[in-house]
């Protein structure tokens, strides 16, 4: 079945207060996309004002996971009465559960008062949390560095939480200090200490230099393709096009889809959504504005991550760019929201994203069309190869 818009979102008030937790937090990401499915009748009409005991949340989670999860659980999933960590204990490695509490002061910090540090976080399963720190940021200007790994926040230890989870220790009051214990690629741990200031970033930033276009795009979010094409369409004669995905650990599955589709034909294949049941949903471009014609060089790292990935190997493997940089971070799995019955959410793998020629990348990442030429990955090493690729 073809895909050609993106799925109805519910009407759920959890859905809506999780929705903004990436710009209230600036530490969460959401893994591509979460699609809200309005769950069971029994639990929509639950009242969220409820206290439920663990055993009965224990037991929706798990009737929820036999009916949703892309790897439901078994005989060795652990018996447990604590809904996150039997949610947490599943193979995908991503689902997870928020209380009402979490999600209540997660709304709290809609509030002009309080402050982040300028990060996401991105999770690689049995591996950690990893930090992406925004340019000139608080976090940034402290010593965080892209690709460190996140252990504590004001010494609780975070190394295994859900990024979902972190906002609420991360963020506070401006002006106020926390401070994060983080390792680097060496294993050497330090300790960073941060003042919360109101920080904010573009979505997408552009400009015309030396006849390229170069377009860097920060997270896939909602308003992404339009702004993408505004940008094309405002320089039509840039026949040289760069789109940095650098440190953009994802966003939006649709966005991505839509982003992509800018340059491919309408029966291209952007990805295909692989569910528990092994059926494949195929998702193609469809009818969008269009911009072909131009030479297209994709920039990507290793902090490269989900959505961001489904871009570059929808044009990739569709011919329309060519990639440059380190192999990707790897992310590939969606997730998707359910209400509780305790005022809570449900975060649940349901499916499995794969790119055009059909080969899983989740754990593996993208290879790039083009490495570096070099050990480092200097905006002068990009630029130098995009240079060659560009003289070809």
């Amino acid at each position: 079945m073809l895909l050609r818009r993106a799925l109805i979102m519910g009407r759920d008030w959890n859905f809506m207060r999780v929705l903004g937790i990436a710009l209230l937090a600036g530490v969460l990401l959401l893994v591509p996309a979460y699609c809200c499915r309005s769950g069971p009748a029994w639990a929509e009409t639950a009242s969220p004002q409820r206290e439920s005991r663990p055993l009965e949340l224990m037991r929706q989670a798990e009737r929820l996971c036999r009916e949703h999860a892309l790897y439901p659980p078994d005989a060795s999933t652990p018996l447990t009465l604590d809904a996150r960590a039997y949610l947490q204990a599943l193979p995908d490695g991503y689902s997870t559960y928020l209380s009402r509490d979490e999600l209540d002061r997660l709304a709290e910090f809609d509030q002009p008062d309080y402050a982040g540090v300028g990060m996401e976080v991105v999770r690689a399963a049995g591996r950690g949390n990893f930090c992406v720190p925004y340019d000139n940021g608080p976090a940034r200007l402290a010593g965080l560095l892209p690709g460190d790994r996140l252990l504590t926040v004001d010494g609780r230890n975070v190394a295994d939480a859900a990024p979902e989870s972190l906002p609420v220790l991360v963020r506070g009051k401006a002006g106020t200090a926390v401070t994060l214990t983080v390792a680097g690629p060496d294993g050497r741990e330090r300790n960073l200490t941060v003042t919360r200031a109101a920080v904010s970033r573009p979505v997408v930033e552009s400009r015309l230099e030396g006849g390229v276009l170069k377009i860097r795009i920060y997270r896939f979010t909602h308003e992404v393709p339009e702004l993408v094409n505004e940008s094309l369409a405002q320089n039509p004669d840039a026949a040289k096009v760069v789109i940095d995905l650098r440190s953009n650990i994802g966003g939006e599955f649709w966005a991505a889809v839509g982003a992509a589709a800018l340059f491919l034909p309408e029966e291209a294949t952007v990805a295909s959504i692989i569910g528990r049941d092994g059926a494949e949903r195929l998702v193609e471009a469809g009818f969008s504005p269009k911009h072909f014609g131009r030479r297209v060089v994709i920039w990507q790292d290793h902090l490269s991550a989900s959505a961001s990935e489904i871009f570059i190997a929808a044009l990739t493997h569709n011919g329309a760019a060519v990639s440059i940089g380190r192999r990707t971070f790897g992310k590939g799995l969606m997730q998707e929201q359910f209400p509780a019955l305790d005022g809570g959410l449900f975060i649940i793998t349901t499916s499995e994203l794969r790119p055009p020629d059909g080969l899983p990348f989740h754990g593996q990442g993208l290879a790039p069309y083009y490495s570096l030429r070099s050990n480092t990955s200097s905006d002068a090493d990009y630029e130098a190869r995009t240079k060659d690729v560009f003289s070809r």
